[in-house]
């Protein structure tokens, strides 16, 4: 894609208008430049593939950054859902994550410019590992310009469900120009198709493998309802035997148990080297700190549960617990929920192994429903310094996900190169939570699943847009349509680009 416009200034407002701008000034990773390799073809193979290794480790960085104030993808998708109220101290605690909540995002919001930021780090990341090697090759390289590649493709496709049509960018050039959504789609399935049979195939380990090249090359065709494409996808990914499901749920997101094969692609964090509340940080899980209960105390000295309080964000609304109930899910309902009302109990009580209230308390009215969230809890032993420096991976693919997508595509017509049905995947996840196999699964049925395994991860806002469901969930708790999902543009962005960069609809 030509570029239109060269807006030098919007590199300054997308990636360096913000605390901590250190991954920038990245120095080249070959031993000679461009001019001198061209002048002297004998420099061939001068490369330092050591340097280029540790480009690509910068790259990876903006996947797990927390903005200011603990801002990111996952406590953004989280607000954006009926599964959670964004929760805090009171009302006003943080007003970005109100504002997701409540879907009153402006082109002024900080949720947005996070996300914007973020993004296009990864990405000039990426071009900068890319550009730097594109006059070198060897095996070696050739896989990490094949994992650079892909990684720009997660970014972007994270960009493109937030923003819409944005500019597109794949050189140091940069382009202020707005590209249709479907032809960066178009462009990016294109060169995973070429590259991600390049990658790696091995076990997670926060880094882009093949597996996790499959499932994202099968989330774009998902996303652009070619169910076909997708499924062929999809199969490759649970045809490989180094993932599968795990025999416990709750066992898949234990800090203890990180990097288990039913994870395809994660994020890992560092709990030894801290962080900044006001600043970007990468090394530690903030948002464990902040989505922990507020001001938890146990009653004996003996902490029962291993736990460490927290500020009370991303709690649990009724409506996921009744969904649970609805679909009698009760090893899913613990593992991902505690019960902490006492003046609930005679509805819910009977539904939980424990409640918290009966060993602990706290200090968490704000946005509190009976509930708090137990997938993701901070837990007190994982630490390494004191008791903010989380390790607590997030998990960006795991295969149960990819089963319920294959089986999303074969009820929309595709067939399954591995010959199995819709029925077989969606009751492959169900038996692992003692549930009763299904026969004809339908689409609902689909998305009932998908909600309850997937509860407080990445998925559910993307999955309703998706869905065309996004009205009807969300519509009575403030969602606009006329949004069609999306982000506003932040408004600095618009201005930097000269006016070049125009707005989404409905702000």
């Amino acid at each position: 894609m030509k570029n239109k416009y060269i807006i030098p200034l919007i590199i300054i407002a997308v990636i360096i208008a913000s605390c901590g701008k250190d991954w920038l000034e990245i120095e080249p990773i070959a031993k000679y430049t461009t001019e001198e390799y061209t002048n002297d073809p004998d420099l061939k193979g001068e490369f330092d593939i050591e340097k280029a290794r540790s480009a690509m480790d910068g790259a990876y960085m903006p996947l797990g950054y927390q903005q200011p104030w603990g801002m990111c993808t996952w406590t953004s998708l989280n607000s954006l859902t009926s599964n959670a109220n964004c929760g805090g101290g009171s009302a006003g605690d943080r007003k970005e994550f109100e504002e997701l909540d409540n879907y009153k995002l402006t082109s002024s919001s900080l949720a947005p410019l996070h996300m914007w930021q973020k993004l296009y780090r990864g990405i000039q990341a990426t071009n900068l590992v890319l550009a730097d090697a594109q006059l070198y090759d060897s095996p070696e390289l050739r896989i990490i310009k094949s994992e650079a590649r892909t990684l720009r493709a997660y970014y972007y496709f994270d960009l493109v469900r937030f923003f819409g049509d944005v500019p597109y960018v794949t050189d140091l050039e940069v382009n202020a120009e707005r590209i249709p959504a479907d032809e960066i789609l178009n462009d990016l399935s294109k060169e995973l198709e070429e590259n991600v049979p390049n990658l790696k195939d091995k076990s997670a380990d926060g880094k882009i493998n093949l597996a996790a090249g499959y499932t994202l090359l099968g989330k774009i065709y998902l996303w652009q309802e070619n169910f076909i494409d997708a499924a062929k996808c999809f199969a490759k990914v649970i045809s490989n035997t180094k993932f599968e499901l795990k025999d416990d749920y709750e066992s898949i997101f234990n800090y203890e148990n990180e990097l288990n094969n039913e994870i395809i692609f994660n994020i890992p964090y560092d709990g030894s080297l801290g962080f900044s509340w006001d600043g970007w940080s990468r090394t530690s899980n903030m948002e464990i700190k902040l989505a922990g209960i507020r001001s938890l105390s146990f009653f004996d000295d003996d902490d029962p549960l291993n736990m460490v309080d927290g500020w009370g964000f991303i709690k649990p609304t009724p409506d996921i617990v009744d969904a649970y109930i609805a679909e009698d899910d009760m090893v899913r309902l613990n593992a991902n929920i505690w019960f902490a009302d006492k003046t609930g109990k005679a509805k819910y009580a009977q539904y939980f192994e424990v409640a918290l209230e009966d060993i602990a308390s706290f200090d968490d009215t704000y946005q509190f429903e009976g509930f708090f969230r137990r997938k993701y809890s901070a837990w007190i032993n994982m630490p390494l310094t004191g008791q903010e420096g989380f390790e607590q991976d997030f998990i960006l693919y795991r295969f149960a996900d990819v089963l319920l997508l294959q089986a999303e595509c074969l009820v929309n017509g595709a067939t399954d190169p591995n010959g199995n049905s819709a029925d077989y995947y969606v009751n492959m996840v169900r038996e692992r939570v003692n549930l009763p196999a299904k026969s004809g699964v339908t689409l609902d049925d689909i998305k009932t699943e998908r909600r309850l395994e997937l509860a407080f991860e990445f998925d559910r806002y993307f999955d309703l847009i998706r869905w065309g469901d996004a009205e009807l969930v969300l519509g009575p708790l403030g969602y606009n349509s006329t949004t069609l999902g999306l982000y506003p543009i932040p408004k600095d962005q618009i201005i930097s680009s000269g006016g070049v960069l125009t707005q989404n609809p409905g702000y």
